[in-house]
Formats: C-alpha cells, sequence, structure tokens
C-alpha cells in the first residue's frame, strides 16, 4: 500500500507536469548537434554517481553502505522528492531501506548532503548574481543600490560557508535550549564529521553544480540561445540561485523553473523559446527520467520499508 501511494502522487505530479508543454519546440532542434544532447545525458549519469558518492561518504559514518546500493537509493529518494515541496521528501526518502534504528541518523546525513549542495548553490549563485548586476548591468540598478545589494550578498555567502563547517553549533544551541536528550542523542551524528569530511562533501557538491552548470549551458546552445559564454554562466548560477531561495511548491516547480530563467537569462538573448525549452529538457533529464528508474527500482524492490 506504502508503494502504490508513493508511486501514484509521483505519477500525478509527473502528468500534470507535462500535460501543459508544447513539445513542438523541441522539434526545430538541428540533429547535427546531437552530439550536445548525448553529452548532457553523460552528464546526468556523472551527475547522479557524484550524488551517491556523497551520499556513501556521508551514510558510512551511520551504516556501511556500497556505492550502487548508494546510487539505488538516491534514485528512489527522487521519488518521494517530486511531491513534496523543494524536494525535501528525498532527505527521508534516501534513507528508509535503512535499518529502522539507523534512519533518523540517515534523515540527519542526509540533510548535511543537502545543506552543503544548497550552500554550493547560494555562494556560487551569489557571484553570479553580483556578476551580472556589477559587471553585466542587468536590471539598471544605482551604484549605490549595488553596493549595499554587494554586502548583503557578501554577508550571506559568510554565514552559509561558516555555517556548514560548524554543525556542531546546531547541537549546541538545542542543549542551550534545554531540548531534550531523547532528541539531541539522535542527531549527535552531526558531531562525528571532521572538517575534512566536511570539506570533502562540499568538494563534492562543487563537481556536481558544475555539472548543473555546463549541462544548461550546452542545452542553450542546443536550442539556439545566442550569449556570450561568460554572461550566460553568470546568468545560469543566478538562475539556481533564485530557483533555491525561492519557497518553492512542487506542483509549480517547472514553471517557477522556467520563468525564473526567462526572468534571468532574458536580459541579455532574445530567443526566450530557446531559454524555456533547455530549462524544461534540463529538468526531464536531471529530475524526470532519474525518478522514473527510481520507481522502477523501488517497485522491484523486496525489502520490508515500514518496520517498527
Amino acid at each position: 500500500m506504502f508503494k502504490a501511494i508513493v508511486i501514484l502522487l509521483s505519477y500525478v505530479y509527473i502528468v500534470s507536469r507535462l500535460k501543459t508543454f508544447d513539445f513542438s519546440s523541441f522539434l526545430t532542434v538541428d540533429f547535427m548537434f546531437f552530439y550536445l544532447l548525448f553529452a548532457v545525458f553523460m552528464l546526468m549519469l556523472l551527475n547522479w554517481s557524484l550524488e551517491a558518492f556523497k551520499w556513501q561518504t556521508l551514510v558510512n559514518r551511520v551504516e556501511n553502505t556500497g556505492f550502487f546500493t548508494s546510487l539505488k537509493n538516491v534514485l528512489i529518494g527522487m521519488i518521494f522528492g517530486l511531491f513534496t515541496p523543494n524536494r525535501i521528501g528525498e532527505i527521508g526518502g534516501r534513507s528508509i531501506y535503512l535499518k529502522p534504528g539507523n534512519r533518523v541518523k540517515g534523515v540527519v546525513a542526509a540533510s548535511i548532503g543537502s545543506y552543503a549542495q544548497m550552500t554550493v548553490t547560494v555562494v556560487l549563485g551569489l557571484l553570479g548574481f553580483g556578476a551580472i548586476l556589477f559587471f553585466f548591468g542587468a536590471f539598471g540598478l544605482e551604484v549605490k543600490s549595488l553596493k549595499i545589494v554587494g554586502i548583503l550578498l557578501s554577508v550571506l555567502a559568510i554565514i552559509m560557508l561558516l555555517g556548514f563547517f560548524r554543525l556542531d553549533v546546531f547541537i549546541k544551541v538545542l542543549h542551550f535550549f534545554r531540548v531534550p536528550s531523547k532528541f539531541t542523542d539522535k542527531i549527535s551524528i552531526l558531531n562525528e564529521y571532521s572538517k575534512a569530511s566536511l570539506a570533502k562533501i562540499l568538494t563534492i557538491s562543487v563537481l556536481r553544480y558544475v555539472v548543473f552548470v555546463f549541462q544548461y549551458y550546452l542545452l542553450l546552445k542546443l536550442f539556439g540561445v545566442e550569449i556570450d559564454f561568460f554572461i550566460a554562466i553568470a546568468g545560469i548560477l543566478s538562475v539556481f540561485l533564485l530557483m533555491n531561495l525561492l519557497p518553492n511548491v512542487v506542483i509549480a516547480d517547472l514553471g517557477i523553473r522556467g520563468s525564473v530563467s526567462v526572468f534571468i537569462l532574458g536580459q541579455f538573448a532574445e530567443n526566450l523559446q530557446g531559454i524555456l525549452s533547455a530549462s524544461i529538457l534540463l529538468w526531464i533529464i536531471n529530475i524526470l527520467i532519474p525518478a522514473l528508474i527510481g520507481q522502477a527500482l523501488f517497485l522491484k524492490s523486496k525489502s520490508s520499508i515500514i518496520r517498527s
């Protein structure tokens, strides 16, 4: 029953997202550039392999897990991310096959990985956003406004980085407010990751982020969007930043993704349909296809999920 509900919700989401799309724009692609699409698919495999390696690195503090098992759990977790706000369900979804006593720790470990990816997205996104404001003249802000924005962006980036390498402070705060040890003991795993381990997790997150950015750039070229390379990179960083910071109800996920992409990249390129098509195909390749694979793995699994 649990599997049936998860699969049903994921299919409802997929159908609701795809039925309103006009795929005719994909038919106008020059098939001489098919190799670009192939490259994007290969990067998708690299992307999720990196995420599996990151999850394996994190979860091995909780329970010894092999690479392919980690990859399977990451893909299965994506099903739960499909129908939860900001795909937060992925955090718990990839922990459901851990031993019952380890699931809470698994969720905490997954949260660390998610925070690492968010930190990279925010810090690099702020650099990109700053670039399009200061160097490429987007939105036409005055110098005084730019200084204020620059200071706020810098402070936020520093807070994100310092916070990631001081996860233990969170437990200290809970102790300060006298949160019962029954709860704090379950998240004590935060103290078990050394700064070297956290740096490794952050490095993997950076590599994943680079893959995302390069994928998006290739898709923009595939759909004939004429835009300077450096402006495109700064714009893509800004798109990912806004997508990460905006509250995102899943049913509006792709619509928000497309409109943010057009809003930012449309400042520098006239081919709005190409920008939108690139955004849609990026979602299909990086989210939809891996989620469908995760569904197949979820259905095939014989393991009991809900156990006391």
